[in-house]
Parts: C-alpha cells; sequence; structure tokens
C-alpha cells in the first residue's frame, strides 16, 4: 500500500457516504509509515473525538462494543474497557482492557476537501457546510472567457465547473510525498463549452442557483477590470465610472450588459 493508495480509499469512503468518513486508530496501522503525518499536514484528515466503540479481539465473534472509562486520580492514569454482552463470556472474560490510544481517531469531511483544494489552486475560500447540502462552492476560477464557480460535489465526490463534472480522485494525487492537483485539467473546463444534457430535467431551484453563481462570476470580472482600468486612469474628473464602465461594455467580460448595468456593479 502507497500513500496513494491510502488517499484513494478515503475518497472512495467519502464519495459513497457523501458525508464525514471517521478512521480509526486499527485502520491507521494498516497505512505505510508516515502516512498519518502527511495526510495530517496535508489537511486531508484532522483530528476526530475519541471512539466510543472498538472491536472486541477476545474471541472470534470480534464484535463492536461500548467502550467505557474509568478517570484517572491519586497517581491512576485513565483506564478504557469492554464488557462482553454474553452473560458467559462475561464471567470468563470480565473486563477486557482497551488501551487508550485504540480509541484513537480522525475524519474526512467535504468541508475539509474543499479548503484543501482551495489552497493548491490558490483561491481565497470561504466555503460552509449545511446540513443536507449536496455540494460545497469552493471559489471563483478564472478561464479565458471570464470566471467560472467551482464546487465540490459530496456524493459522487466531483469537482464541477463550467457544468462538467471530474472525479476528485482522478486530479488529486501525492507527488514526492507533497499533495497536489492536475491544476491543468481543470482549466481545460473552465474554458470548455458546457457539456450538453438534452432535455433533462433540472429543478427550478438548482437553476436558480446556478444563474446566481454565473451573474457573481461576471460581477467578479467587472470589478477586477475596473480596478485594473482605475489603476490606470487614477484622475476620476477625466475617467469617471461611468466612462470606465463604457470601456468594460465593449469587452467580452461584459457579457452584453449596457454600461449602466456595469457601473451599478462594478465596484460592489
Amino acid at each position: 500500500m502507497t500513500l496513494n493508495d491510502v488517499l484513494l480509499s478515503l475518497l472512495e469512503a467519502m464519495s459513497s457516504i457523501g458525508e464525514t468518513h471517521l478512521v480509526g486508530w486499527d485502520s491507521v496501522q494498516q497505512w505505510p509509515e508516515g502516512a498519518l503525518g502527511k495526510l495530517l499536514e496535508a489537511g486531508i484528515i484532522t483530528k476526530a473525538k475519541p471512539a466510543s466503540s472498538v472491536e472486541c479481539r477476545e474471541c472470534a465473534n470480534h464484535c463492536f462494543m461500548a467502550v467505557h472509562q474509568l478517570p484517572g486520580g491519586n497517581g491512576k492514569a485513565t483506564r478504557a474497557f469492554i464488557v462482553c454482552d454474553d452473560p458467559e463470556m462475561q464471567g470468563q472474560m470480565g473486563r477486557i482492557a482497551i488501551p487508550l490510544e485504540r480509541l484513537r481517531q480522525w475524519k474526512v469531511t467535504a468541508l475539509q476537501l474543499a479548503q484543501v483544494i482551495a489552497g493548491l489552486l490558490g483561491i481565497e475560500c470561504k466555503a460552509e457546510e449545511r446540513h443536507g447540502q449536496g455540494n460545497i462552492r469552493i471559489g471563483m476560477v478564472k478561464g479565458k472567457n471570464g470566471r467560472r464557480w467551482l464546487s465540490l460535489n459530496k456524493s459522487p465526490l466531483t469537482l464541477e465547473v463550467n457544468d462538467h463534472h471530474l472525479p476528485l480522485d482522478e486530479v488529486l494525487f501525492f507527488e514526492d510525498a507533497a499533495l497536489a492537483i492536475d491544476r491543468e485539467h481543470i482549466e481545460l473546463l473552465i474554458d470548455k463549452a458546457p457539456a450538453s444534457s438534452g432535455k433533462r430535467y433540472t429543478p427550478t431551484t438548482e437553476k436558480r442557483e446556478a444563474g446566481k453563481r454565473k451573474t457573481e462570476a461576471m460581477y467578479e470580472d467587472w470589478r477586477e477590470e475596473y480596478l485594473r482600468l482605475r489603476r490606470q486612469y487614477p484622475d476620476t474628473m477625466r475617467h469617471s465610472d461611468s466612462w470606465i464602465a463604457k470601456k468594460i461594455a465593449k469587452l467580452d467580460i461584459a457579457q452584453g450588459r449596457d454600461s449602466e448595468t456595469i457601473r451599478k456593479n462594478m465596484k460592489s
């Protein structure tokens, strides 16, 4: 097993459930040496609360049992144990001690992954995760034809840009023990024409959200061009905001909007 094998297994688990994926101490022991540290450093996994149940190894059944803890004190360390729920076995085994390190676990969330992707692409990420939300908007990426929203869909785990979907496990990988992303693959999709979806039904709320994302990206293009032109033409008496808006209206990023519409939104 390699570091990339571990990464793929985590992404596969996330993709199948679409929610937080927990990784226990026992699973981590199967990883190659140093993998845990690299994944923590990259932000793919973070520490989670100690496990409340573990696999019992005292018999062939390998049941998952609730963990009980006795707080330390008077020179004694905190102790953890499980008790078999089979009455006959209880008498034979009594309390089964569990090393505290076996309670350690880590988690992978869609929000963590979104923030990692943003960092690799140099995007300012203000992503938030809401209950029941199927995707997370990472941020805007710039192409030849303007800006587009980049989002992370939870299940299956894919990047979405310009109506194209790209499996995350195809672009996220470790190279020379450092996490990397296939930036070129993503940039190709930014300017590629949206995939034809035929007459597929799209819910009104989804259409509205898609339209909102496109409008926000267009406004961001205007704001960037406004700042560039204002730096080039700092004299506001000779080169007013209206004058700059008319210049922007002649560019492709205007997308057919008139100068007055551009003026109202290029500074907000």
